[in-house]
């Protein structure tokens, strides 16, 4: 699936954590190739794996692609 989009930009941000109080973390922007849709995910720091934001956006990828289709 990584081929139905790509990553355009990563941005350290604050982000509101699991308990609502600020943290830091990235904002990891990303383009369906299919139909230009960009849109992103923030991630704290501390969950800042490469697997798992790219299980991440493959779902939203997937979510994208099922509604363009509609």
């Amino acid at each position: 699936m990584a081929d139905e989009y790509k990553v355009t930009n990563t941005q350290r941000v604050s982000i509101f954590g699991k308990a609502g109080q600020p943290q830091q973390g990235y904002r990891v922007y990303f383009q369906v190739t299919a139909t230009n849709w960009v849109d992103f995910i923030e991630v704290p720091e501390a969950d800042f794996d490469k697997a798992k934001i790219a299980e991440l956006i493959e779902a939203k990828v997937a979510a994208h692609l099922e509604i363009s289709e509609l």
